[in-house]
């Protein structure tokens, strides 16, 4: 079974490049001279080990050597850095109104985007599919952070049988 790991995570971005990996955790612990279980160990969440920076700077140029977009550690970093800043000014949290927001640019990214592929585009239309695509991504922030510092809801009230 699969284990869970935590969205955003360090150990979620470990999953991913092992995952693109041939040989994965095998191919991963010899890029960074240890054994594919202490790779492992990295990429689980109840364990205390933790990647050490240069180590995921590694697995980040692995993961692009063998095809992957992107980097996954970096991408992780950055993420709970900035969602982690945004909560530490967040008073109220307003989940309802965050995930509007969301509907909101999502919705105007997704216009923007498929009227940069239609015959006849322009850079205006490219800038303008590239803004919308930006604001999605900051109201995609601002919603971790909203989640994140929300309270639980009350639990269900039971039905009498």
């Amino acid at each position: 079974m699969t284990k869970l790991r935590p969205p955003l995570s360090f150990e979620a971005a470990i999953q991913r490049v092992v995952a693109l990996l041939p040989r994965g955790y095998e191919t991963a612990g010899a890029a960074l001279g240890r054994s594919a279980r202490f790779v492992g160990q990295l990429g689980d969440p109840d364990r205390r080990e933790q990647i050490k920076l240069r180590d995921a700077l590694k697995l980040d140029q692995l993961y692009r050597r063998f095809g992957g977009r992107g980097a996954p550690l970096l991408e992780s970093y950055q993420l709970q850095l900035g969602v982690a800043d945004l909560e530490s000014r967040i008073d109220e949290p307003n989940v309802p109104a965050s995930a509007i927001e969301l509907v909101r640019e999502g919705s105007e990214a997704v216009s923007a985007s498929i009227a940069f592929t239609v015959p006849g585009a322009t850079e205006r239309t490219r800038t303008d599919a590239i803004r919308e695509t930006e604001e999605l991504a900051q109201a995609c922030q601002r919603a971790l952070a909203q989640l994140r510092s929300a309270p639980l809801p009350p639990p269900k009230a039971r039905q009498p049988p």
